[in-house]
Parts: structure tokens; C-alpha cells; sequence
């Protein structure tokens, strides 16, 4: 309890499973400072603060390290739009360059655009591969099965629960919790229980796999809303959902 009240400042604004992204923001200042004593050059110089910025953005992408989802995308917003910022200065910056400085600048920045396009296709082959296995490796599908298991699981306990706690736990999610929680409750519906649960989706079942003992939804209307209800499935009894 005391570490987490003294250093709580420094943790208190990611996620938990992203607690350490105070060094990569500290290391993000740095870096951006330390080339301005590497280049010589401006032009040199804003492409090292584009480079730092791009980089800092694909991560802020992938690992969302704020805790409200807002955060994440309002930090993503401000960082493309320094880089676009920055990447107008190379006008003023070519600007201030000699003849023979401007020719050099011109071949590096064509070999450049050149080499960006290759940038692809080291990643094309990878994710083909790893899209294949994922379908029909034995030990991607005993992954998925186990997952299937545990997702029951925890269904089973959620049955357990009575509305109010349940509604309490819900409350107390934070953002991005409870926006999982809302696309699992999507999918569930609609592929499970065959609910219109997304605007553009018809109440066709979409996907080719079949659910034994699926519950068979009775609809009525509710004020505006749909609802349904269903007999007893085995878990917690008779289940009443009521989607808005």
C-alpha cells in the first residue's frame, strides 16, 4: 500500500497491464531531444522527430496504454497530427539548403521512397502463415477448445450471480473493460442466440457452424425494445435477456 501511494502518480493513468509505459514516454522526450545533436541538418532533424513520433504511435496503437479509451484515442489524434505538423517544416527546412546539399537531399530521399515500398513484404509472408495455422493447427484448435471451456466457466459463475451484483461488477468496469464486455455480449447474441445485437445484421445465423441446444428465442414487443426469452439452458435456471 505505501509503494502504490508514493508512486502512484507514475502508474495511476495506464492500464495495469501496461504500467510501464511512464518509461516510454520518458524515453520518448529523450530521444526526440537527442536529435537535434545528432543531425546537422534540418532536414535530417525533422525526419528523426517523424521516425520518433511514428514509432510512439504504432505502439500507443497496439498496446492502448491509457486507461479510458478516449485517452488512447485522443493521444493517437495529437501525435498524427505532429507528424503532419512536422513533416509541412521540410519545406522551410530544404529552404535554407545549398545546390549540392539539395541534389544530395533529393537522390537520398528518392532511394528512400524506393526502399518504403519493400517495407511490406517482409510481414506478408508471416502473417499468411500464422493466418493458416491458426485454422488448422491441432494445437491452435486445443487452444481455442480450452478457451471455449473457460469462457463456460465463466458464464457458469456469471449465472451464479444475482442481478444486482452482477449489474454492480458491470459499473465498476473500467473503460475498456466494459467495451470488451459490450462486443462479447455482441457476438454471444448474435452467433449463440441468433439476436439482432448490431446495426446491419440481419437475424440470419452468419456462421457456418452449428450450436446444439441452442435456445429458441420467443419475441414479443417491450415498449420499443426487443426482448426475448428462453427456457431453462441448464445454466442458472430460466435466463430472461432484454436487449435495447
Amino acid at each position: 500500500p505505501d509503494f502504490q501511494m508514493r508512486w502512484k502518480f507514475l502508474f495511476i493513468k495506464y492500464r495495469p497491464d501496461v504500467h510501464w509505459w511512464s518509461m516510454v514516454f520518458v524515453f520518448k522526450g529523450i530521444l526526440l531531444n537527442l536529435g537535434f545533436l545528432v543531425m546537422q541538418t534540418g532536414v535530417g532533424q525533422i525526419y528523426w522527430v517523424m521516425t520518433i513520433l511514428m514509432v510512439y504511435l504504432l505502439m500507443a496503437i497496439n498496446w492502448t496504454p491509457w486507461r479510458h479509451l478516449w485517452v488512447n484515442g485522443l493521444d493517437i489524434w495529437a501525435h498524427m497530427c505532429l507528424i503532419l505538423t512536422v513533416s509541412t517544416m521540410i519545406w522551410f527546412a530544404s529552404s535554407s539548403l545549398g545546390p549540392q546539399e539539395r541534389a544530395d537531399l533529393d537522390t537520398d530521399v528518392a532511394n528512400l521512397t524506393i526502399a518504403c515500398t519493400f517495407f511490406l513484404l517482409p510481414t506478408v509472408f508471416p502473417i499468411l502463415g500464422w493466418m493458416i495455422y491458426s485454422q488448422t493447427s491441432p494445437a491452435a484448435q486445443q487452444a481455442k477448445a480450452r478457451l471455449a471451456l473457460d469462457v463456460r466457466k465463466v458464464c457458469l459463475h456469471i449465472a451464479e450471480l444475482t442481478e444486482d451484483n452482477f449489474i454492480d461488477f458491470v459499473l465498476k468496469l473500467s473503460d475498456r473493460d466494459y467495451y470488451y464486455v459490450e462486443q462479447s455480449k455482441h457476438v454471444l447474441a448474435q452467433e449463440l442466440l441468433q439476436v439482432k445485437s448490431r446495426t446491419g445484421y440481419s437475424l440470419k445465423e452468419i456462421t457456418s457452424h452449428e450450436v446444439p441446444d441452442a435456445p429458441t428465442p420467443s419475441w414479443k414487443s417491450a415498449g420499443g425494445s426487443e426482448a426475448f426469452t428462453s427456457e431453462s439452458t441448464g445454466i442458472g435456471g430460466n435466463m430472461a435477456l432484454v436487449w435495447l
